[in-house]
């Protein structure tokens, strides 16, 4: 259809005739539609193009990946960095959870370590040498008295940043908390679940992975809700029931309608003498994310930050698009006794970037000189 105008430009009084498009006409859609049926191999030349690319940002990764001597040490396959420790952690294992006359590290031992420990600048590169300084500094406060621990372990299979990578590893996850539980036996230790379901699948991973039944100083438990954790434990008074000397909560989470971190603070208050530990928390997020009023919210961190840093390994790492593959950047380690330290990872190994006093945000780590 055509329409006329005054166009500001036009000379006074003359019209512009101007064609307008018809939006139902779709002669362009099907020239294109035809183009398409009648060169079936368009879309597949495109595909292959993409599919190309794709491999190619992979293989230069992977090279990338295998020139560092790194956590990953160009294993992009998460079924590779299992198999690479299956052998020490059954071996370890069997001999920890199985020793009768275990006993758990001296304070004097503890208190002469940590002075190495804080010296120390050793990162580790695989989940065993990971879940050995763990296990040694969690010993080591647990024998100092520390009641409020918290102990983060975010390896490949455990850290959320590539996860589209390594997907998250519920039997890692369990063994991080049994390597913990065999450093301090033979304490009493409950291991507490997000649920009933999560504790019988941990138990289950266990008796399948490892042989034979629990330790006697390890056993499973759900962190139910505010309520239900806390007659538990009156009902363990009743029944002349001694409450265990550990508690480790594994990889607790807030979400809307179940703020775990209410039911923790309950929990704690009813048993302040037991050693509470958080392992791989997911707590601080929430506290940001949610509106709960200033008073409320400073007093919730104040919750969270009452739990000390036994130790911290997280790995970072550089996402390449549109692969999302992941490359090692280094790591962030925080010992016993030692402060925060942030590594920097080259062909050469890795070199210290900076220490901090306090846990690092993210903003301060990313503005390193990388």
């Amino acid at each position: 259809s055509s329409n006329s105008f005054l166009h500001p430009s036009s000379p006074r009084g003359k019209r512009v005739s101007m064609k307008m498009a018809d939006p139902w006409d779709l002669t362009g859609q099907r020239e294109e539609n035809n183009a398409m049926f009648n060169n079936p191999n368009r879309n597949e030349s495109k595909m292959s193009e993409a599919t190309a690319t794709l491999r190619r940002d992979f293989k230069k990764q992977m090279a990338e990946s295998q020139a560092l001597p790194g956590f990953l040490r160009g294993a992009l396959d998460p079924l590779r960095l299992k198999r690479n420790v299956e052998q020490s952690r059954v071996a370890y294992l069997s001999r920890m959870l199985q020793a009768d006359d275990a006993t758990p590290i001296s304070a004097a031992a503890a208190d002469a370590d940590e002075e190495a420990r804080a010296q120390s600048v050793n990162v580790p590169t695989s989940l065993d040498e990971v879940l050995i300084q763990a296990q040694t500094d969690f010993a080591a406060a647990a024998a100092m008295g520390v009641k409020r621990l918290r102990v983060e372990i975010l390896t490949p299979g455990l850290n959320e940043q590539i996860e589209s990578r390594f997907p998250f590893d519920a039997g890692m996850l369990v063994e991080c908390a049994l390597r913990l539980s065999a450093a301090i036996a033979p304490l009493k230790t409950t291991l507490l679940m997000d649920s009933p379901g999560t504790a019988a699948m941990a138990q289950a991973i266990y008796e399948r992975e490892y042989g034979g039944e629990l330790c006697p100083h390890v056993t499973f438990a759900a962190l139910s809700k505010q309520r239900s954790m806390r007659d538990k434990l009156y009902e363990a008074d009743d029944a002349g029931e001694d409450h265990a000397q550990v508690y480790l909560v594994v990889r607790p989470k807030s979400v809307r309608g179940d703020q775990v971190l209410l039911t923790i603070e309950n929990a704690v208050s009813k048993a302040p003498e037991a050693c509470w530990v958080l392992l791989n928390p997911l707590l601080e997020d929430t506290i940001d994310a949610y509106t709960f009023g200033i008073g409320e919210t400073d007093r919730r961190r104040a919750v969270v930050a009452a739990f000390e840093e036994a130790y911290c390994y997280r790995g970072l790492y550089k996402i390449s698009r549109p692969a999302l593959i992941p490359s090692e950047r280094g790591a962030v380690v925080k010992r016993l006794g030692a402060p925060w330290k942030v590594f920097k990872l080259a062909k050469e190994g890795y070199s210290l970037l900076r220490s901090f006093d306090e846990k690092p945000t993210r903003s301060q780590v990313s503005s390193l000189p990388w």
